[in-house]
């Protein structure tokens, strides 16, 4: 991922219920984190972002494109940034996910992440209310 990439990637975030901001975007570039864009026939589809620190490294943002969901593209980030952790020596790779996108654990689980934690009232939702996230962590 470029500073050029970023109004694409803003899109794709757009497109989730509590979008990251453009800055937060664009301090994930500036602090050199692994930052990733999936192009396919030349558009930016997803991007995923990859902070690590020491022999540990934390999944902080990944999405795809909505019309492109369910087609194997998150898994193949995923992957990607797990090759990445792996050549980095990482131990362990954490993220975080609501408790309400099955479809995501589900994905995670595949990848033989497993849940270590829970945060209560971790993230926003509707209405001002909060909603759990999951900690899941992967072992190398």
């Amino acid at each position: 991922m470029q500073a050029a990439d970023l109004s694409a990637v803003l899109l794709i975030e757009q497109e989730q219920n509590f979008p990251w901001a453009l800055g937060m975007l664009q301090d994930c570039l500036a602090a050199h984190y692994e930052c990733w864009v999936l192009v396919v026939k030349q558009e930016i589809i997803g991007f995923i972002i990859l902070a690590c620190a020491m022999q540990q490294a934390d999944i902080l943002n990944v999405a795809i494109k909505a019309k492109y969901h369910r087609q194997g593209y998150g898994q193949l980030l995923l992957q990607h940034v797990i090759e990445l952790a792996q050549q980095q020596q990482v131990k362990q790779l954490f993220l975080e996910v609501r408790v309400s996108n099955l479809a995501a654990i589900r994905l995670y689980e595949k990848l033989h992440f497993i849940q270590v934690g829970n945060r209560a009232r971790y993230y926003p939702a509707e209405q001002g209310a909060k909603e759990d996230g999951i900690v899941m962590r992967l072992d190398f």
